[in-house]
């Protein structure tokens, strides 16, 4: 099982990129959390990020041992879909065992992360459905066929794949904090993430 980290939003809500900013640990950034957590749980990491914030992602990492990757065409800033795709760009295979995690959740931890190394599926927690931290069994060609048809719901590639919902009672926030600082939920976590 790979890891793969969710690093490349655009992070306008916020005001800066959430990626770098610091919600679990002082003395490391959230992607640097995320990929750590991912470390412990799989044989290789990747962090899917953005032509913008690719250097500043590398150095965010250096020292980690994950690999960096950015949007490739024809799939450039459409959500976790596209880190998907660059994820299977990098490393050409048919089909993969992969966890995926969106660096912006606050309160992520490996208990947390406990159901998903034992089967496939979202965690679901009392907040809400949390898609993006995921362990996904995908061909290749199912998110082929998706892209394709131009359909950038990660949603539907979730269900395409057969990724259940997991239940869990552990509280993980998927947050936005708006520039004068206040946290929150996404507006619906079941609709298409904007591109």
């Amino acid at each position: 099982m790979d890891g793969l980290v969710l690093a490349g939003g655009t992070s306008r809500r916020f005001g800066k990129d959430k990626a770098l900013a610091h919600f679990d640990s002082a003395a490391i950034s959230n992607v640097a959390h995320a990929v750590l957590l991912l470390k412990a749980l799989c044989q290789q990491v990747y962090v899917a990020c953005n032509t913008s914030n690719r250097a500043a992602i590398q150095q965010a990492v250096a020292t980690l041992g994950a690999t960096v990757v950015t949007g490739r065409d024809p799939v450039v800033n459409r959500g976790p879909i596209s880190g998907l795709w660059s994820y299977f760009a990098t490393l050409p295979r048919a089909h993969v065992d992969v966890l995926v995690v969106a660096c912006d959740y606050q309160g992520l931890d490996l208990q947390t992360l406990a159901p998903l190394v034992a089967q496939f599926g979202y965690l679901c927690t009392p907040q809400g459905p949390r898609t993006t931290c995921c362990r996904l069994d995908c061909a290749f060609t199912t998110l082929e066929a998706q892209i394709l048809k131009q359909d950038w719901s990660w949603e539907h590639l979730l269900s395409l794949a057969g990724c259940p919902p997991l239940r869990v009672s552990t509280a993980i926030q998927d947050i936005d904090v708006y520039q004068h600082g206040t946290l929150n939920a996404r507006p619906d976590p079941s609709q298409p993430r904007e591109a």
